[in-house]
């Protein structure tokens, strides 16, 4: 019991209580439960529930939901909820429920309480292993890929606990060849270098992440092996690197796309314009299968794909209709373009605001000026 709730109490997402109706993940190291929550725009509808503070952990029951994609994960959002009980009786209680069959366990909820090692293969060339990882909501988990293509296997974006993932590899036949990284973001990267140390392998990356977290680099248009080409896309981040195996056709998409939330692109480490550019490239390749770094993966490449483009554009209209002649500041604009999002990811949605507004500067299409407002 005590690793269990070690386990738990690692994991170190923590979101703001406030969420406007919607339910998102909330780890505050007193008490669990699943809420009914709303959903707006890039959050998820579908959610779970537990008891509500009136009832008992012990024997009430979780409604049954079919599981709707391919890792067992629903599309739901999670929130911790305060309780009365102390917290290890609490949890005590909700794992006897379970053990006894009393309670059904959502994926994303399992997987905090009882981490497993188990890669699940979803071709002969690839797995997946989704990991706890400090990811923006209402995604909870990274997932890491495991490749392999002849005598040469990888591990893409290892960002989990480090014993975790030794133990997967050391299933995943044949012997590891490198840690391979799409881009250089810490939800992607927290387990890199201890891999590499104790299966001495290289950590590998474009020279844009390289640089920013002190790995060995590789050059973007290679391929990994025969058979898995890398495709350039910057955008999300500097360096990004997605894989694309040319005989299978999947596709690695990294944070390129998102089977959970959305993808964040901001001023700092991202760029709109190479964005949506890349995402066109990342179409013409024309995948069967598309796996994103959160969330379940695709069979419809092509429509995920478009949905991303779509979303942006309209996006982008809206922040260039909230524009007028009256200079406005990112507080200003980001109410008025994301009233679809709840108030309390506003900050989050500021930054993505920002990135589409330096790309309608970049196309003289709005001013900023001195003192950081935007007017047509």
């Amino acid at each position: 019991m005590s690793d269990i709730l070690t386990q738990y109490r690692q994991v170190p997402q923590i979101v703001p209580s406030e969420t406007n109706g919607s339910a998102v993940l909330e780890l505050n190291g007193e008490a669990l439960h699943l809420v009914k929550g709303d959903s707006k725009d890039e959050l998820s509808p579908t959610v779970w529930r537990l008891p509500t503070k009136s009832e008992s952990l012990a024997t009430s029951h979780l409604r049954k939901v079919k599981e709707l994609d391919n890792f067992g994960y629903l599309p739901a959002t999670i929130e911790l909820w305060r309780t009365e009980e102390d917290f290890t009786n609490a949890i005590s209680k909700l794992i006897s429920a379970i053990l006894q069959g009393d309670v059904i366990v959502a994926p994303y909820l399992s997987r905090f309480l009882f981490p497993q090692a188990t890669v699940t293969t979803i071709s002969p060339t690839l797995g997946v292993l989704p990991v706890a990882s400090p990811t923006l909501p209402p995604a909870t988990h990274t997932n890491t890929y495991f490749i392999r293509d002849g005598r040469q296997a990888y591990i893409v974006d290892p960002a989990g606990e480090t014993e975790l993932l030794a133990r997967a590899i050391a299933t995943w036949k044949p012997a590891l060849t490198g840690v391979f990284l799409t881009h250089h973001h810490g939800d992607h990267i927290a387990a890199a270098k201890e891999l590499a140390e104790r299966f001495s392998v290289p950590v590998l990356a474009h020279n844009e992440t390289a640089s920013r977290v002190g790995i060995q680099c590789i050059t973007p248009g290679d391929y990994l092996t025969d058979n898995i080409q890398l495709i350039f896309t910057p955008g999300h981040a500097p360096g990004h690197l997605c894989l694309f195996h040319t005989q299978e056709r999947w596709l690695i998409a990294g944070d390129m796309v998102a089977g959970v939330g959305t993808i964040l692109v901001e001023p700092n480490d991202g760029d709109m314009t190479l964005y949506l550019q890349s995402l066109r490239e990342m179409q013409a390749l024309q995948a069967s299968l598309i796996l994103p770094a959160h969330g379940p993966y695709s069979t419809d490449a092509e429509g995920l794909l478009s949905h991303y483009i779509t979303h942006r554009l309209k996006r982008e209209e809206k922040v260039e209709n909230a524009l007028s002649d009256v200079p406005q500041s990112l507080e200003v604009l980001v109410a008025k373009v994301y009233d679809d999002a709840p108030v309390f990811l506003h900050p989050i949605a500021k930054l993505s605001l920002h990135a589409h507004l330096i790309k309608l500067k970049r196309e003289h299409r709005c001013v900023e000026n001195q003192t950081g407002e935007w007017r047509l």
